[in-house]
């Protein structure tokens, strides 16, 4: 038998949460079948690889049914149906973890059994779990629809059926819903929208999306400005899709006004779009922008968005950043700190690589290369930066036949790999294309090629690479 969709899914288990499977499976309430039971007591104690193998899934077998023949089939059947379960126990937890989710299954339920009053109660409920989350987050105003929409029935059933039209408008607003879910939409369609063009630069998409925008800027002129939260993501876009100073200036001055209102996840949202248009501009040739850039990813952080875990992409990039401005002290602090905010299937690799990176930025090759070679695994990105700082030390330690080599495959790989965007392609092919060029003989090199490069995109791809090769150009001249 092939390793099951049951194994990955307890393998996210916390040991808490498999303590608490243990029950839900054993409960003759949620399970009627002892063999599915069964199969999870078997099963548990090889958490959390579940290395599993055929002698082992014989034995299971074996204790499931004693006095039948060895059948994969049917132990597959069992598995599945363990599945099933884990699936509504995951379900179950989300729902009561949630306990503004649940009260809204609550009231529709209570409705539906014509007991609008206890309905009216628990709305109230409702209501009072809204009020304790003073941040707010998109899904806040489809909660508040929620809400309105389960008031408006309430009302509607007691007075408005009865024909007592005056108590009904006194004590609900009929377009309450609407608006907040016209709001909730218009967040989502600027979001969405956010995407599209970003991933349009990118990856050319063919269908047209202009349509989005015009909706966006009709409906936006009837909120923006008197909800904080839609005008940022309306300044965000507007900054996305027309950067400019003055954009960059309007949203960066909204954001301290406003930044204690939103959640988390807005915060990093608008973080995001502050480092698009600092790349933006840098790849532009305005290198002041590297402090400013700089600057927000401190201030991110000292912010502790971080509570979360923190991307791999953005951990290299400060590690990157750091270096860039000789900020070797706060770059080898955050590296150590912040490692235990990656997942820890990503925080070894990361942080050997950042590890190497700032040990080749103190000249120390040995260690950079040890590290390296320590890497057993990464994303495509990481992998890719690997390779171009394998050839960097290749480079400053004389190592002219690695070098060679693995700039040959490095090509080659960027050829077949259709996985990275022709922008991020293009970017690794340049960096070969003047790594092979300043290899060359003084009578056969292109210094017009080299010079341009600074011109055409030195930061490309990152800028602690982007900043060593124009290094090395200048060197040469």
């Amino acid at each position: 038998m092939r390793k099951t969709k049951i194994f990955r899914l307890l393998n996210t288990f916390s040991k808490n949460e498999l303590k608490e499977f243990g029950r839900y499976i054993n409960s003759a309430y949620f399970n009627r079948v002892k063999k599915v039971s069964g199969l999870f007591r078997a099963i548990k104690k090889y958490y959390p690889d579940f290395n599993i193998d055929e002698k082992t899934y014989r034995k299971i077998f074996s204790e499931l049914y004693p006095d039948k023949k060895y059948n994969p089939a049917l132990l597959r059947n069992i598995f599945s149906d363990l599945f099933e379960h884990a699936e509504k126990f995951v379900s179950f937890r989300a729902l009561e973890n949630s306990p503004f989710q649940s009260g809204i299954f609550l009231v529709n339920e209570l409705y539906s059994r014509n007991l609008n009053k206890m309905a009216f109660h628990n709305i109230r409920k409702l209501i009072n779990i809204k009020q304790r989350t003073q941040k707010k987050g998109r899904q806040d105003y489809y909660d508040r629809y929620q809400i309105e929409n389960l008031r408006l029935f309430y009302f509607r059933k007691k007075y408005l059926e009865h024909g007592e039209l005056d108590k009904f408008i006194s004590s609900v607003n009929p377009l309450d819903p609407t608006t907040e879910l016209i709001r909730y939409f218009l967040i989502v369609l600027i979001q969405n929208y956010n995407l599209y063009y970003t991933t349009d630069k990118i990856i050319f998409m063919e269908q047209d999306f202009s349509f989005i925008k015009e909706i966006i800027d009709s409906t936006s002129v009837n909120f923006k400005n008197d909800d904080p939260f839609i005008t940022a993501h309306y300044y965000m876009l507007s900054l996305i899709s027309r950067p400019s100073v003055e954009n960059y200036r309007t949203l960066r001055t909204f954001f301290k006004k406003n930044e204690n209102i939103f959640n988390d996840t807005v915060c990093r949202n608008i973080y995001g779009r502050f480092y698009d248009f600092c790349s933006y501009m840098i790849l532009k040739g305005e290198g002041k922008y590297n402090k400013e850039l700089f600057k927000l990813y401190r201030e991110e952080i000292e912010r502790g968005l971080f509570s979360k875990g923190i991307n791999p992409v953005f951990f290299r990039k400060v590690v990157q950043q750091g270096l860039l401005l000789n900020e070797l002290k706060f770059t080898e602090e955050f590296t150590e700190e912040f490692r235990q905010k990656l997942k820890q299937e990503e925080r070894n690799s990361n942080y050997l690589y950042s590890k190497a990176l700032i040990n080749f930025y103190k000249k120390d090759y040995d260690r950079s290369l040890s590290e390296l070679s320590s890497i057993l695994s990464g994303d495509t990105y990481l992998k890719y930066e690997i390779r171009v700082l394998y050839i960097m030390i290749y480079f400053e330690t004389g190592a002219t036949e690695q070098l060679y080599s693995l700039t040959g495959s490095f090509r080659q790989l960027l050829k077949k790999d259709r996985s990275v965007p022709e922008i991020k392609k293009s970017g690794y092919i340049n960096f070969i294309s003047m790594i092979s060029e300043i290899l060359k003989d003084d009578r056969k090199r292109d210094d017009n090629l080299l010079s341009g490069y600074g011109k055409n995109g030195g930061n490309s791809f990152g800028p602690v690479f982007g900043n060593w090769i124009e290094s090395k150009i200048r060197e040469l001249n």
